[in-house]
């Protein structure tokens, strides 16, 4: 599968990792962004492939033209589990964050049952995704 170019800067992402490389070092941030730009290069690729090019990636149109009838294509579906603080959490806000350049709309998090933990990762969205409508 061809590789689809990305928007791989915009405002909400450059802004994340400033703030994630003061806390955490440059290294660090930068390896946070080279993982979700592997992980939105990837649904760019799957979804290109499903829907048909020219609605998501740089020069997405961010508009849905074909539906896809028929299975789930592989690695259009996914899970993010790991140890406690082993950055999880950031890594998918950072995946949401460069999505968006990408003419992604609408992504869905599920978290924890235990209401706090759940409120926590929900104020820890909406506080790093800067110029985003979060709905909880």
């Amino acid at each position: 599968m061809s590789n689809i170019d990305i928007a791989t800067d915009g405002y909400c992402i450059n802004q994340l990792i400033e703030r994630v490389k003061s806390k955490i070092g440059d290294t660090a941030g930068e390896q946070l962004k080279q993982t979700a730009v592997e992980v939105v290069q990837n649904c760019v690729d799957v979804y290109s492939k499903t829907f048909g090019f020219g609605d998501v990636g740089a020069n997405g149109t961010g508009v849905v033209n074909k539906s896809h009838k028929g299975k789930i294509a592989d690695c259009t579906t996914g899970l993010i589990y790991g140890k406690v603080q082993s950055s999880k959490t950031n890594t998918t806000i950072t995946t949401l964050a460069l999505a968006g350049p990408n003419h992604f709309r609408c992504f869905i998090v599920l978290s924890s049952n235990n209401t706090w933990f759940g409120k926590k990762t929900a104020d820890r969205f909406a506080n790093q995704l800067i110029r985003w409508s979060c709905c909880f």
